[in-house]
């Protein structure tokens, strides 16, 4: 692990998946989501959960770390949302998952999954993803938490 900015692409599903764990639990605004359509490309501005920093072990009064960080996706076709508001610019939502459709689909696709069942759909050329954070970390006593989590 090193201490520097993370910086992950994907180009397959596979490499999806490993971005998708990273941003897992980040914080977005609907007003920090923008679709570039002349450049085919998606910007989502995220606060990130440092997955990478966390030890598993939630602990009463540990400190977390979370990272201002962009998610940016190229060659997108077009966008739809579903069970999202996406004029609650300053709501803010819980980014659980990036998901690519199934290989044999023939239109590509690219999910975008929220808390509370909210979709933001990418229809994609193909997959083309970077995730890089943008300056420095900043520390959080709350560590995100699932009904799965309360099981354990």
């Amino acid at each position: 692990m090193t201490d520097g900015p993370l910086k992950l692409s994907a180009r397959d599903a596979e490499d999806l998946s490993v971005v998708s764990t990273m941003v897992q639990d980040a914080l977005v605004r609907p007003g920090g989501m923008v679709f570039r359509e002349r450049e085919r490309r998606f910007l989502v501005l995220l606060d990130r959960f440092m997955w990478e920093r966390d030890d598993g072990e939630p602990v009463a009064g540990k400190l977390y770390r979370r990272v201002r960080s962009v998610l940016h996706f190229d060659d997108v076709l077009g966008v739809r949302s579903r069970d999202l508001d996406l004029d609650a610019r300053e709501e803010v939502l819980a980014l659980l998952a990036v998901a690519a459709s199934d290989a044999s689909d023939s239109a590509p696709r690219v999910d975008l999954v929220f808390a509370g069942g909210g979709v933001i759909r990418l229809g994609v050329e193909c997959i083309e993803c970077r995730l890089t954070d943008q300056g420095r970390p900043w520390v959080t006593r709350r560590r995100p938490r699932h009904a799965v989590d309360a099981a354990d």
